[in-house]
């Protein structure tokens, strides 16, 4: 029974991987549909009104200031798309992320924690099945090293504070407002 549902986990992963184009080209017309604008950054892309695009703009310049290394990475090899919405949205995919208002009331702060959190997600996460339990230690390495990395650069207390272990149900971190 455990060997069958890991073999659906793979097929699921594999599907996903196959899929990953068309789920991008969709998501792409809906964003369009909506009324969203697109901003790309090289292989870095933003989806949403645009105020938002204006603020994500000036937080990946600021990246840049901070960390060409991490600017380079997610400007040139990693794929990663970014789109607004309200409220966080759980990632399903390790390369569309939502940036919601808990995000933005920190400003360009809490927009270059999403891009870090979400730059270290993408780099850990394998494309295949995994246990709960390596989830739950990849998890645990990525708030940490996005925590380490704000602290780093002096960021908010509150804001760093957001990256701590993960809670056990939802495991993507919602900083509160300033």
């Amino acid at each position: 029974m455990a060997a069958r549902r890991t073999h659906m986990k793979t097929f699921r992963i594999w599907l996903g991987h196959l899929a990953e184009p068309l789920l991008r080209v969709v998501s792409h017309l809906l964003y369009r549909m909506a009324g969203h604008s697109c901003l790309r950054i090289g292989t870095l892309r933003f989806w949403g009104p645009r105020d938002f695009l204006e603020k994500c703009s000036s937080s990946v310049q600021r990246l840049h200031d901070l960390d060409s290394e991490l600017y380079s990475r997610l400007t040139t090899r990693q794929r990663l798309e970014f789109y607004y919405n309200p409220k966080l949205v759980q990632a399903y995919y390790a390369w569309l992320f939502s940036i919601d208002d808990s995000y933005l009331a920190w400003q360009t702060d809490g927009i270059i924690a999403r891009l870090v959190y979400s730059a270290q997600l993408a780099a850990l996460f394998p494309r295949r099945a995994i246990s709960k339990a390596t989830s739950q230690a990849l998890y645990s390495e990525v708030m940490a090293t996005t925590r380490a990395w704000l602290k780093a650069r002096t960021f908010p207390k509150e804001l760093v504070d957001c990256f701590r272990e993960p809670p056990s149900t939802a495991l993507e971190p919602a900083p509160t407002a300033p």
